[in-house]
């Protein structure tokens, strides 16, 4: 090798190695400490920085308390009290509860207050038997103190996860007529009357503010309780809604046709499900659907219940739905047999939706209707009681479309068919009250004004 040769491979490896040092330099942390003849003049800090360490522990971090208003994962299991009964003495001072021996409920003293109490837990048969999803008290004032008045309060902590679904939250207390206790099958006797109240989600007690108490009937000279009178029947029962959500009966959707927006982020899949081939081309098309979007939208305020195919699916076959008034808003009586909640007759109105027809049936004569936007789709209403399908008339639906395809709704009982077959069960119904003449289930007075 020749000397200018090794010369200059000494030279560039004085290179490499002061950009090596500089690359390197670049990647610590900055120090005062200079490259070449200045690094000669660096010595060590004489001083010793005056921090001295703590010794310390790990903090404790406080369990954040359970929310009573949704349901714990072993939802369903409860412990319902047992039946039984006790006496109490109810303090005279206001603001003052107390506690009816082991039962779960409690008196306060409201104005004149009875001097004692006699407070009987139902059981769950007699419970399930009245249509009451909870607990059936009863409670009755001495005969001395008739028509005095207490707030009444259930504990619900043993079983507030009951039905799920934020069961304990939903808890009120509404009061029913005696009869309940003897025979509680009668209609008559499983009307429930919404009591003043509050449910306090924190120590789970739901209460009704001043109920009046029943005197019991005095027999062979001395009070006593008895179901044939003097009793004041009250339930703990579970409303459709509460702080967790509403829970009532999803409505049925009108829509029939399906865009997708390219900004909402909103995720569309669908599945066809192929079935075995039908004479004359009527094989259905069944298809399973699903969009994200269904979901977003949804928040405490509103109906979150899937649908029978899952949290953002949709399978619907096709409906006809007919809405109704609230009584309170339809004239109906202030007072009397009427509740809250009642629906009443407005107008001969419904909606009809299935395979990409729908619309708001528009009436062309008696029982015929055109859909609303017109597509030559003709739809018959018809009667037949012998369809059995809970309607007050056996009210069904006939559509016919340009290809002379027919559908039925609510047809229940398909030809031929017999005690012991199989029926379509496509039919919901509910209590609707003609409170106006020419309505249907019109009749003498609000309370015999209504049908199925």
């Amino acid at each position: 090798m020749s000397r200018e040769r090794a010369a200059g491979r000494r030279s560039r490896s004085r290179v490499a190695a002061a950009v090596a040092v500089a690359v390197v330099g670049s990647l610590l942390p900055t120090l005062p400490l200079a490259v070449g003849a200045a690094a000669a003049d660096w010595t060590k800090p004489s001083a010793v920085s005056p921090e001295k360490p703590v010794k310390g522990s790990a903090g404790k971090v406080k369990s954040r308390s359970a929310d009573t208003t949704v349901s714990a994962p072993e939802a369903g299991r409860a412990a319902w009290p047992d039946a039984g009964s006790a006496k109490v003495a109810v303090p005279a001072e206001a603001g003052r509860a107390v506690r009816a021996g082991d039962l779960p409920v409690s008196l306060t003293a409201v104005g004149t207050s009875p001097k004692d109490a006699d407070v009987q837990v139902l059981g769950q048969d007699l419970a399930r038997k009245a249509g009451i999803s909870g607990v059936l008290v009863s409670v009755s004032a001495t005969r001395t103190a008739e028509g005095a008045k207490a707030k009444v309060a259930v504990d619900y902590s043993a079983f507030a996860q009951a039905g799920g679904a934020g069961f304990g939250s939903r808890l009120h207390l509404v009061q029913l007529p005696e009869c309940v206790l003897t025979t509680p099958d009668r209609p008559e006797c499983r009307v429930q009357t919404p009591l003043p109240g509050g449910n306090d989600l924190e120590k789970q007690t739901v209460s009704a503010d001043a109920v009046t108490l029943a005197a019991p009937i005095p027999v062979g000279g001395m009070s006593l309780q008895s179901v044939a009178g003097g009793a004041t029947v009250l339930a703990a029962t579970a409303g459709t809604a509460g702080p967790s959500g509403d829970y009532k009966a999803t409505p049925l959707s009108s829509a029939s046709s399906w865009s997708t927006q390219l900004t909402s982020g909103s995720f569309a899949w669908s599945y066809d499900m192929p079935l075995t081939a039908m004479p004359g081309g009527l094989t259905p098309k069944l298809g399973l659907s699903y969009s994200s979007g269904a979901v977003d939208g949804r928040t405490a305020n509103t109906n979150n219940q899937a649908s029978w195919a899952g949290d953002g699916f949709d399978l619907s076959p096709g409906f006809v739905e007919r809405t109704y008034k609230a009584c309170a808003d339809d004239g109906a009586p202030k007072t009397g047999p009427n509740k809250p909640g009642d629906l009443c007759w407005a107008t001969d109105n419904a909606t009809m939706s299935f395979a990409g027809h729908s619309g708001e049936l528009i009436p062309v004569s008696g029982d015929e209707f055109r859909l609303k936007g017109d597509d030559n789709t003709k739809v018959v209403r018809l009667r037949d009681g012998a369809r059995g399908n809970g309607d007050n008339d056996g009210e069904y639906f006939r559509a016919t479309t340009t290809d002379g395809t027919t559908y039925y709704f609510g047809y229940n009982r398909l030809p031929n068919w017999t005690s012991g077959k199989p029926e379509t069960k496509s039919v919901y119904t509910v209590p609707v009250f003609g409170n106006n003449a020419g309505e249907p289930c019109n009749g003498a007075d609000f309370a015999s004004s209504w049908c199925q």
